[in-house]
């Protein structure tokens, strides 16, 4: 049974839960925002995503 399991993690790799991410345009995003009833707090600048492309972590308030 252990041997399975490791044979297993050997030729498949670790069994994580994937996700992806798509970026969207800073005006596409400020649009959604203010549709959906939210309020644009801070836009950080974040290129945790690497450098190819201007990046931001958006703090958003929606009043309830």
């Amino acid at each position: 049974r252990a041997y399975r399991r490791l044979r297993r993690l050997v030729l498949h790799g670790p069994q994580f839960p994937r996700m992806e991410v798509h970026g969207m345009a800073r005006p596409e995003t400020l649009r959604l925002i203010e549709r959906s009833g939210g309020r644009l707090v801070e836009a950080v600048p974040d290129q945790s995503h690497g450098d190819e492309s201007e990046g931001f972590l958006y703090i958003v308030n929606k009043p309830g």
